[in-house]
C-alpha cells in the first residue's frame, strides 16, 4: 500500500520515515513548528472538489466511518488519525486501491499532490506551522506493519466521537 507522508513543524524532529520505512520528499523548507502528517495520499485533478457522499471508505482491509472523514473528492478522501502522532496528524487516501506509486493513473498522481497540498494548506495554517514535508511510504508488508504498530503502543487508539469532532473541525476549513 502507498502512503504518502506530509509534516508541518517548528521544532527539529526525525523524520517519521526513519520510523515507518518511508521514502522521504522534503521541501525546501526546514521543518520548524507543530506537525502534523497526511499518509496515504492518492487522487485525481480532474475530479478536484469536494464531494462528500460516500457511506463509508476503505483504508486498506479497514472500513472507515464517513463521520471520520473531512475532505473527499472523486478519487480521494482526507481523514483524521486513528493514534495522531500530534495534533493535526491526518491521512489522505485513495477511493481506489494501489499497492505502488506506478500504478496510480495521472489524474490519480495529480490529485494526490493537489489534495496534499489543498488539506496540508489549511492544516498548516490552522495549527500555526511554518512548513510542510511529504513522504511517500510503498508497500507495507506485514512485518513492517507490525514494527509500526509497536511503535504506536504508547498512544491508545481514540473514540470514534473524538474523531468526528476533529473531522468537523478540520472539514470546517475545507
Amino acid at each position: 500500500m502507498l502512503k504518502l507522508l506530509s509534516f508541518v513543524s517548528s521544532h527539529n524532529f526525525t523524520p517519521l520515515s526513519n520510523f515507518i520505512g518511508g521514502i522521504q520528499f522534503q521541501s525546501a523548507f526546514t521543518p520548524t513548528n507543530h506537525f502534523f502528517h497526511l499518509a496515504r495520499v492518492f487522487s485525481s485533478i480532474s475530479h478536484s472538489h469536494s464531494k462528500m457522499e460516500a457511506d463509508s471508505y476503505m483504508f486498506g482491509p479497514y472500513k472507515i466511518d464517513k463521520k471520520e472523514v473531512f475532505y473527499s473528492t472523486d478519487l480521494s478522501y482526507a481523514l483524521v488519525n486513528l493514534r495522531p502522532l500530534l495534533p493535526g496528524h491526518v491521512l489522505v487516501c485513495p477511493r481506489r486501491e494501489a499497492k505502488r506509486f506506478a500504478d496510480l493513473t495521472a489524474d490519480e498522481t495529480s490529485d494526490l499532490w493537489l489534495t496534499a497540498q489543498k488539506v496540508g494548506k489549511q492544516l498548516e495554517s490552522y495549527h500555526k506551522a511554518s512548513s510542510l514535508t511529504f513522504a511517500i511510504q510503498l508497500d507495507v508488508k506485514e512485518k513492517e506493519m507490525k514494527q509500526s504498530l509497536d511503535l504506536d503502543k504508547e498512544r491508545k487508539d481514540r473514540s470514534i466521537e473524538e474523531m468526528a469532532e476533529e473531522a468537523a473541525e478540520y472539514r470546517k476549513l475545507l
